[in-house]
């Protein structure tokens, strides 16, 4: 997830870019002396964004001019899931490729490849994981990273330090790699290849390109013919939107990228995951900008080029096209949350943009998600991993209005007369309540009343929610909604294995244990739903049903589901 906010607005003067010594300076020179030799005096914005981050003194990425964040960095330009979810988004993907490995039939060497790997984050979480969970696999790894920025090379080896990882230091679009049996694997890259933009995309006879020229030394944009039968391609490529649209980008690279992938995979997967899109879709800024936090216009690059990161959505259309014309065997294309979520992931908090494509190729044994383990994802240290996953399982186990029952058979000393007090209470929240009185209620509250249901309730009461003339109905349902959520987490809490695993393993024994007193037809059924669980988490995460539905218009296999 990438940062937003406010950019400079200062622009050097001519007289300033003879005299300066400073790098942006430096490298707009080096744009504007290969503008004034082109025939036409003028570059494609790609050829413009590959100098911006790829040039190898001044570039973003090349020059190592590059900050990645996590969720506590105060110094950064971006941050990525990877680092904001640390470790628990690896642990998600490397239970996705335990079932790769054994897809491909629990090979001895288990080659897997990340290309642009930024901190190495992502790579020690996948490593950790297994060496901590899976010791078979850990031994068997053979763990690649593909990566342009020596700069970030040297992070990733710190990073890393206590595993052995392979580096191969160059552009992801052409790596010194062959016969590769196992994964590729990337997360926010083909987002960051140098793009062309258009207008009036959805016709190619009438599109323009947009190209950067030079005026009065400084760069500037113009418009001109489509620059190659490529972008002809591409656009043919993707779902017709109807009337044209403004202006796209065609990320010619990504079609090259995943041709040279398909070239160098002689079995196994290629799991891409990144912000997409449709290419018909509306984008309010085809191409972003992220610099110390902050999200500035493209003219920012125009000024400072080398300074700061440049990415544009990828068009999941014309990926699963390419993929499908390449003989790929689609798996998955959807939003990153329903794949975690097929893979024991649960998360709190989402940007739903970020979408996953999985194929495979060449691969006979079934992509199947094993185990029995559940990885929360919060979103930082303060949340507690939701309990809310268990709740929809609970309210077909426990009957309305034997909340009580249940909670004696938990061993719960929880007086009867406390919840009718607790629902007299609520009965007299007309009004917004001093804070005094809010800490007085939670004093007074059973145990199951936990904090956090005290702070949703509020949180509701400030958003304009109020109990005002409501019916007893509806305060019996919140106090039930909140007893279940506490119920859930007491369950929860014996199958924790780590901060952020849950394993529903010997779940019979364990309710035995923990909840000696629970009878056996409902201990019976709160193990079955507790083994199910793990298997039903997407249908427990919520997904807006616009994103649900919103697939690449071709035929998609979706093994993951079945």
């Amino acid at each position: 997830m990438k940062a937003y906010g406010a950019s400079r607005n200062a622009r050097p003067s001519a007289l300033a870019q003879v005299k300066s010594t400073r790098p942006s300076d430096l490298l707009r020179q080096r744009i504007i002396n290969e503008i004034r030799k082109s025939p036409n005096r003028r570059i494609t914005f790609a050829r413009f964004m590959q100098f911006a981050l790829f040039d190898q003194e001044y570039g973003y990425y090349a020059s190592g001019k590059v900050k990645i964040g996590d969720a506590n960095s105060q110094n950064y330009d971006f941050s990525t899931n990877p680092e904001r979810y640390f470790p628990s988004y690896s642990y998600v993907l490397a239970a996705s490729l335990t079932s790769m490995w054994q897809g491909l039939g629990c090979p001895k060497t288990f080659h897997v490849v990340e290309m642009g790997a930024g901190n190495g984050t992502m790579a020690k979480g996948i490593l950790d994981y297994f060496k901590k969970y899976n010791p078979e696999i850990y031994k068997r790894i053979c763990y690649t990273i593909v990566e342009v920025s020596p700069s970030l090379v040297r992070k990733q080896k710190q990073t890393c330090l206590g595993h052995s990882v392979q580096h191969v230091i160059g552009s992801a679009l052409a790596p010194p790699l062959a016969g590769i049996e196992g994964v590729i694997i990337s997360n926010e890259l083909p987002d960051a290849f140098p793009v062309h933009r258009i207008k009036n995309n959805n016709e190619p006879e009438l599109s323009q390109e947009i190209y950067i020229a030079e005026r009065d030394g400084q760069l500037t944009e113009i418009e001109g013919p489509l620059s190659s039968k490529e972008i002809v391609d591409y656009i043919s490529k993707a779902k017709a939107g109807g009337e044209a649209r403004g202006e796209s980008v065609v990320n010619l690279n990504m079609v090259k990228w995943l041709t040279n992938l398909n070239q160098l995979l002689k079995k196994g997967y290629i799991l891409t995951i990144d912000y997409a899109s449709l290419f018909s879709d509306k984008v309010k800024e085809p191409v972003r900008l992220f610099r110390e936090g902050s999200q500035p216009h493209v003219s920012d690059a125009y000024a400072f080029p080398g300074e700061q990161d440049m990415t544009a959505d990828i068009h999941y259309d014309v990926y699963c096209r390419v993929a499908e014309d390449l003989g790929l065997k689609p798996l998955f294309v959807g939003s990153e949350a329903r794949f975690f979520g097929l893979n024991g992931g649960v998360w709190e908090k989402y940007d739903w943009s970020f979408f996953v494509l999985f194929h495979s190729k060449n691969v006979t044994g079934q992509y199947k998600r094993q185990g029995s383990k559940v990885i929360m994802m919060p979103y930082s240290t303060e949340d507690v991993p939701a309990a809310t996953m268990l709740i929809s399982e609970l309210e077909k186990i426990i009957t309305t209005g034997q909340e009580e029952n249940v909670l004696r058979q938990m061993n719960w000393a929880v007086p009867a007369q406390q919840i009718v007090q607790l629902k007299s209470d609520f009965l007299d929240l007309t009004q917004e309540l001093p804070l005094e009185k809010w800490r007085e209620i939670k004093g007074q509250a059973p145990e199951f009343w936990c904090k956090e249901a005290l702070l949703s309730f509020k949180t509701l009461q400030n958003n304009g929610f109020s109990l005002s003339g409501s019916p007893l109905k509806k305060v019996n349902d919140i106090i039930r909604f909140y007893t279940l959520f506490s119920i859930a987490k007491k369950i929860l809490s014996i199958f924790c294995k780590t901060e952020y695993i849950y394993d529903f393993v010997d779940i019979e024994a364990k309710l035995q244990s923990q909840f000696p007193n629970l009878s056996d037809e409902l201990r019976g059924r709160f193990a079955r739903g507790l083994n199910e669980l793990p298997q039903n988490i997407p249908e427990v995460v919520y997904l807006p049903p616009s994103m649900g539905q919103k697939l690449c218009p071709i035929q998609i296999i979706n093994n993951l589901s079945r």
